[in-house]
């Protein structure tokens, strides 16, 4: 098992947020950068905490995955707060809400979906990843997408 780990700001300090961990994906903030949303994939849940710069706290699980969903891999946030996550082995994408319910979910041509970000000029583009394991046959496996799903990303804070 693992950790996950949070760099300060001047590089000199390594502080351990949260523990054991098996592979962490679709890391990122809501819009106002209160809330960070997390997902370990092997735990197939979406969770959510409450962001300060001194670290995570209140840890809640936001959503419960199926194994008939696919594996819980990368993802992003939107501009309304939302989170969109690709599944591997589900073939689909899905957005939810800051309540965990689930608003969108796009249907993809491949098996494996291995993450997702928003892109272009006005964030109104959502580049998917995908994977050609266990899908060799499907030419489309592998490819990236680029998507207009009708919400907007959100906006990167660089690391500085």
């Amino acid at each position: 098992a693992g950790s996950l780990y949070k760099f300060s700001r001047d590089g000199k300090t390594i502080t351990k947020l949260l523990a054991p961990v098996s592979i962490s994906n679709a890391l990122d903030w809501t819009p106002d950068g209160t809330t960070f949303y997390y997902v370990d994939t092997l735990t197939m849940q979406l969770d959510k905490f409450d962001y300060e710069d001194s670290g995570i706290t209140n840890r809640r699980t936001l959503v419960k995955f199926d194994e008939s969903d696919g594996m819980p891999d990368g993802g992003c946030s939107d501009s309304e707060g939302g989170m969109w996550i690709g599944f591997w082995g589900g073939s689909h994408i899905r957005r939810y809400d800051s309540t965990g319910r689930k608003t969108h979910e796009i249907k993809m041509p491949v098996k494996n979906i291995t993450s997702c970000a928003f892109a272009g000029e006005n964030l109104d583009m959502l580049i998917v990843t995908t994977a050609s394991a266990d899908d060799a046959e499907n030419p489309k496996s592998g490819m990236t997408f680029a998507l207009e799903p009708g919400i907007k990303g959100n906006k990167t804070v660089l690391f500085n």
